[in-house]
C-alpha cells in the first residue's frame, strides 16, 4: 500500500529516481496524505451515486460540491488527486444532466476555474469533444454570464494550443445573445484568446523565429492555421463588428461608464442588461450610467499600481474611470487590430467602414496628450491604447488595403479640407468672430499625426510607432501633396538631424521616413541640399574641417547603418534614376526644366560609392543570417543591379562580384546560396511580394530575371 500510494502521490516528482527511496518517506506523512485522498474518494463516491439518482438531491451535490471547491482551493496537491481519481468526469457528467440550479452551476464553474491551472486538466478540457460547448451553454442564464466567460478565458489562457470555435455547438446563436449583455467586454476576452497567439505578440524579437528557413516552413505546413479560421468564424457573429464600434464611439462620450466599474445588474427589469442600449439606439440614446459601491477607491487604485499621491482626493473617482475605461476601449481596439491583421482584413474593413470606424478611431487619437508618459509599463491600459490606436491606422495604409480599395486616409484628408475650406467660407460671409476661432481649431487627420509627432518626440516608443504611422501613410499617398504638406512643415530638416544625433534607438526609423519623404520628389532633394550646404556656412568659420566634413559626415552615417539605410538608400537610387531618365526624354522639350543633377550632393555621393554599397550590402548576410529583418538588403542589392541594367552598366557589379579575379569566387557562391533561400520566401508570400514590387517600381518577374541572371554566373 506505502509503495502504491507513493507513486499515485509523487509520481511526477519521483522521476527517475530509485524506487528504494519511498521507503524513506514517513509513515506518518504518508497516512496524513492517505487520509486526503481518501476524503476526495469519497466525496466523488458520493456525487456520482447522487447523479445517478432519478430524483436528484440538489442540496446535497450542492454541498458535495463545495467541499470538492473546498479541498481544490486548500492544497495544490488536490488538483493532482481530483485528476487522478477522474473526478473531471463528473465534472462533464453534472454539465450533460444540466441540473437547473444556479448554486450547483457555479460550483461547477468555480471547480473548473480552480483546475485550470492544472496543465493536464485544460488539455483534456480543450480536447473534449463537448466540454467547452457543455460550459458555453449555460450562457443562456443570464444570472451566469460572468462566471461563465471567466471561466472559458481562464481555460483558454491557460492552453497550450488555441482552442478551434467550430467545435462550439450553437455558437452563433449564443453568442447574439451576449451581444446586448453588459458583459460583453469578457466575451470579448474570450474571443481575443482564440483568436491570436499571445506568445507572438507579447514576446521580444528572437532572431531565430525571423530566420527566413523557419518562415517559409511556417507558411508551407500552415496555409489556414485555427488562429484564422476563428476570426472568420468571430467576423462571421451577427453584427459584433457593428456593435462593438458604436460601443467603441459611446465610449468617447464624457458621461460613459466603463462595464467594468457600471452598475447593470439593478439596471431597468430584469439583470444584466446592457445599459449601453441595443444596436438600434446605441449611437444616439442617453443613458443614466450607475456605477458600482466602492467603499476606497484610493485602495482599488493602488491594487491596480496607480500612483495617487499628487492627485487630490476629489479626482479619485475621475483617474478611476479614465482608466477603466481605457482598458475596455483597448480590449476593444485590440480584438478589431487582430481580426484586421488576419486573413478577412478587407472583409473587415470593408464593414467597418460601414460603421464610419475611421472617424472614431481619429477621435480617440485626437483625445490622447501625446506629451505625457501615462504609463510605467506596457501593460498599462493607456499605453496600449496609444499603440493599438496607431497600428489599426497603420492597417488603414497597408499596401494590399490601398490596392483593393484605395487610400482611405487620404479620402479622408482631402474632404476634411474641403468641409473646412467650405467652413471657413460660410465664416467669413458671416463675419462671425467665434465661428473663426472654433474653424482655427478644427484639425484634419495630417494635422493631428504631425502635432503628435511633434509632441512625443521625449517618448521613445510612441515616437516610434507614430514616426512608421507617418512612414506608411507616405508610401501609400496617391500623390506627393503629402510628402510637400512635411516638406512645408520642416520635417526633412528635423530628420537630417536626427540621423546625424547618430542616435541607434531612432536610426532606422529616421531614414525610413526620410527615404519615403524624398521618393521621386525633386523639392526635396533641393530642399536637403541647400540644408546641407546651409548647415556647413553656419559652422564657425575658423573651423574649415568641421564646414567640409558636415555633408561627409551624413552620407558616412548611410554607409556605417546598412542595415538600417538600405530601404532609404533603394529609393534614393530609384529617384536618381527617375531624375536622369526625364532629363533624357526631355532633353528637346524647350519648356522642360532638367533636373540639376551635376549639383545634386546626394547624387555625387550615391555615383561614387553605388559599387561599394552593392558590396557591403551582399557581405552583411550569410544563409545562416539572413532574415525577415535584413532580407530588405539583399533587395535593395537587386534593386541597384535592375537599375543598372536599365541603363547597360550591369558589368560593373557583376566583376566586383568577381573580387579575386580567378575561380571560385567566394562573394559570388554565397549570394548564389542566398537566392536559394530568396525564392521559396517570395513564392510562399505573396503580400510581401506585394511590398517588394511596390517599394522597388519593379515587378517580381524583374526580380527574378535579375536572380537568374546572377545564378548563370
Amino acid at each position: 500500500m506505502k509503495f502504491n500510494l507513493s507513486r499515485l502521490l509523487y509520481e511526477k516528482e519521483l522521476g527517475t529516481r530509485s524506487y528504494q527511496k519511498i521507503n524513506d518517506i514517513p509513515n506518518d506523512f504518508l497516512n496524513q496524505q492517505n487520509k486526503k485522498i481518501t476524503k476526495l474518494w469519497k466525496l466523488l463516491e458520493s456525487l456520482y451515486s447522487f447523479l445517478n439518482y432519478e430524483a436528484l438531491n440538489i442540496n446535497q451535490i450542492r454541498q458535495i460540491l463545495e467541499d470538492i471547491a473546498f479541498c481544490l482551493n486548500s492544497n495544490d496537491k488536490f488538483k493532482n488527486y481530483f485528476m487522478s481519481l477522474h473526478g473531471h468526469y463528473y465534472i462533464r457528467l453534472i454539465l450533460i444532466v444540466n441540473i437547473e440550479s444556479k448554486e450547483v452551476q457555479l460550483l461547477t464553474l468555480k471547480i473548473i476555474k480552480l483546475m485550470s491551472p492544472l496543465q493536464e486538466f485544460t488539455q483534456w478540457v480543450m480536447g473534449s469533444d463537448d466540454m467547452v460547448s457543455l460550459i458555453f451553454r449555460l450562457l443562456h442564464n443570464r444570472s451566469l454570464v460572468e462566471d461563465v466567460l471567466k471561466t472559458l478565458n481562464s481555460l483558454f489562457l491557460e492552453s497550450s494550443e488555441p482552442f478551434d470555435l467550430k467545435k462550439i455547438q450553437d455558437f452563433y446563436k449564443i453568442s447574439n445573445l451576449i451581444i446586448n449583455n453588459s458583459k460583453l467586454y469578457l466575451f470579448i476576452r474570450m474571443l481575443f484568446t482564440s483568436c491570436t497567439d499571445f506568445n507572438y505578440h507579447t514576446s521580444e524579437d528572437d532572431d531565430d523565429d525571423s530566420s527566413l528557413e523557419k518562415i517559409i516552413e511556417q507558411k508551407i505546413n500552415n496555409l489556414q492555421t485555427i488562429y484564422s479560421i476563428n476570426q472568420s468564424i468571430v467576423l462571421g457573429i451577427p453584427n459584433f463588428l457593428k456593435k462593438i464600434t458604436l460601443l467603441l464611439k459611446k465610449s468617447t462620450h464624457s458621461d460613459w461608464i466603463s462595464p467594468l466599474i457600471r452598475d447593470d445588474e439593478n439596471y431597468g427589469i430584469g439583470s444584466n442588461i446592457n445599459s449601453d442600449g441595443d444596436l438600434e439606439d446605441l449611437e444616439t440614446a442617453n443613458y443614466n450610467y450607475r456605477m458600482i459601491y466602492i467603499e476606497n477607491i484610493s485602495d482599488v487604485l493602488y491594487s491596480l499600481n496607480i500612483e495617487t499621491e499628487n492627485v487630490d482626493d476629489n479626482d479619485l473617482l475621475k483617474v478611476l474611470k479614465d482608466y477603466t475605461t481605457a482598458e475596455c476601449q483597448t480590449e476593444i481596439l485590440f480584438i478589431l487590430y487582430i481580426l484586421l491583421s488576419g486573413t478577412r482584413k478587407s472583409q473587415a474593413i470593408i464593414l467597418l467602414n460601414q460603421f464610419n470606424f475611421l472617424d472614431t478611431l481619429i477621435l480617440l487619437f485626437k483625445s490622447i496628450d501625446w506629451k505625457k508618459q501615462e504609463y510605467k509599463e506596457d501593460s498599462s491600459p493607456f499605453f496600449a491604447k496609444k499603440m493599438y490606436i496607431i497600428d489599426l491606422l497603420i492597417v488603414w495604409c497597408d499596401i494590399d488595403v490601398v490596392l483593393s480599395m484605395g487610400n482611405l486616409l487620404s479620402l479622408k484628408y482631402e474632404k476634411e479640407i474641403q468641409n473646412n475650406k467650405k467652413q471657413q467660407l460660410l465664416n467669413s460671409a458671416a463675419q462671425d468672430k467665434e465661428n473663426k476661432e472654433n474653424i482655427e481649431n478644427i484639425e484634419n487627420i495630417v494635422d493631428l499625426i504631425f502635432k503628435a509627432y511633434k509632441d512625443s518626440f521625449t517618448l521613445e516608443k510612441e515616437h516610434l510607432s507614430i514616426s512608421y504611422l507617418m512612414e506608411s501613410m507616405v508610401r501609400t499617398w496617391p500623390n506627393q501633396s503629402l510628402q510637400n504638406y512635411f516638406l512645408e512643415n520642416k520635417l526633412l530638416e528635423s530628420l537630417v538631424e536626427e540621423i546625424l544625433t547618430n542616435d541607434i534607438r531612432f536610426m532606422e526609423n529616421a531614414f525610413d521616413l526620410f527615404g519615403e519623404l524624398i521618393k521621386n520628389n525633386r523639392n526635396s532633394f533641393s530642399i536637403l541640399n541647400h540644408y546641407l550646404n546651409a548647415m556647413e556656412l553656419s559652422k564657425d568659420n575658423n573651423n574649415e574641417n568641421q564646414k567640409q566634413n558636415i555633408t561627409e559626415k551624413f552620407f558616412s552615417l548611410f554607409l556605417d547603418n546598412l542595415n538600417s539605410s538600405n530601404v532609404c538608400l533603394r529609393y534614393i537610387s530609384i529617384s536618381l534614376y527617375s531624375f536622369k531618365n526625364e532629363n533624357s526624354l526631355n532633353s528637346n522639350n524647350e519648356n522642360y526644366l532638367p533636373y540639376p543633377l551635376e549639383e545634386c550632393k546626394v547624387y555625387k555621393f550615391f555615383n561614387n560609392n553605388k559599387v561599394k554599397i552593392f558590396l557591403h550590402l551582399l557581405d552583411m548576410l550569410t544563409p545562416e543570417t539572413i532574415s525577415a529583418e535584413n532580407i530588405c538588403c539583399l533587395n535593395t542589392a537587386l534593386t541597384f543591379l535592375l537599375l543598372a541594367k536599365k541603363e547597360n552598366q550591369c558589368d560593373v557589379f557583376y566583376d566586383a562580384l568577381r573580387d579575386t579575379g580567378i575561380e571560385p569566387f567566394p562573394r559570388l557562391d554565397k549570394i548564389k546560396s542566398l537566392f536559394l533561400i530568396w525564392r521559396p520566401f517570395y513564392i510562399y508570400s505573396p503580400e510581401d511580394r506585394i511590398k517588394l514590387e511596390f517599394s522597388s517600381t519593379f515587378s517580381f518577374n524583374h526580380f527574378c530575371e535579375c536572380v537568374k541572371e546572377i545564378s548563370n554566373l
